[in-house]
């Protein structure tokens, strides 16, 4: 969090924008070059942290404040061009959205054994996009992936199941879902599907990727259960703040986490007592504090 502020603070005078440039005064001092070096030792140790640990959501927000500071021109012309994009087509997406909703509900399978279906719109970020068009040698029309829909539902729970047969039925209504939007949409000819359910990229993501045409537009879908979304916008940190859905998951992680400082105030006593030496009520007080920092 404290580098996120930071590159907000940076960003100010280069088009960056968030909950802390809202905060910061304008009149902070900005110094170009250290905001160039800080971002380039974000970019280098930090984004590649988040995505070993799969939290996709501060990857992507730790890169495009980055590319913000780092190149602003480039950021503000390809943050306007997707905008212009979205602009264009966002009524055949929410059209598509509608469909694809209908046809999901209407599944006999589906509706049986889930309790909420979302399809949601969604577009490639203005980092992804650049270094994508880099890597190809492609131009932004050429992208097929820029827009998008995200298909994400909660499988309907009467109790918990064995964690193989858990993960095995939100498998098997992944793969139904795709069936459907299929139905209503055929896949494109020489685009393979991308099933990361089955075969989990190393940081833990789950999703199933499909490229599609919603009338003239090449776009992708992908599918997923709310607890693979959870995973893949906060990596493994979802696994302490959500255990399961029938428990709080966030009063679990801090009852571990104040017994787990417990557990180091005790190795600190018994540490003291083997030395044998009694130490002063004045020089107890700071190594006390030390222990519950």
């Amino acid at each position: 969090q404290a580098y996120l502020d930071e590159l907000y603070r940076h960003g100010l005078r280069e088009g960056a924008a968030g909950p802390a440039a809202e905060a910061a005064s304008p009149a902070e001092p900005y110094d170009g070059e250290a905001a160039a070096a800080f971002a380039a030792q974000t970019l280098n140790v930090f984004v590649p942290i988040a995505h070993r640990l799969g939290m996709w959501y501060f990857k992507t927000e730790l890169e495009e404040l980055c590319f913000a500071v780092s190149k602003p021109r480039a950021f503000r012309k390809l943050s306007s061009s997707l905008q212009q994009v979205h602009a264009e087509y966002s009524s055949l997406l929410e059209e598509a959205a509608a469909r694809i909703r209908a046809a999901l509900k209407a599944d006999p399978i589906l509706r049986t054994h889930t309790e909420s279906i979302r399809v949601q719109a969604r577009m490639k970020s203005a980092y992804s996009a650049w270094s994508k068009m880099r890597r190809k040698q492609v131009t932004l029309t050429e992208l097929h992936d820029v827009l998008g829909l995200r298909i994400i539902f909660k499988p309907s729970q009467s109790g918990r199941l064995p964690t193989p047969h858990h993960w095995q039925r939100q498998a098997i209504l992944c793969y139904r879902a795709l069936e459907v939007v299929h139905r209503v949409y055929p896949p494109l000819l020489g685009r393979r599907i991308k099933d990361y359910v089955a075969c989990p990229k190393q940081n833990g993501y789950q999703s199933l990727h499909s490229s599609v045409r919603l009338g003239s537009l090449r776009s992708e879908i992908q599918v997923r259960t709310t607890e693979m979304h959870r995973f893949a916008e906060f990596g493994k940190a979802s696994h302490w703040l959500y255990k399961s859905e029938e428990s709080d998951g966030l009063d679990d992680w801090l009852a571990a986490a104040e017994r787990s400082r417990r557990r180091q105030q005790q190795k600190g006593s018994q540490r003291g007592g083997q030395k044998g030496a009694q130490p002063s009520r004045g020089k107890a007080q700071p190594q006390a504090a030390r222990l519950q920092g």
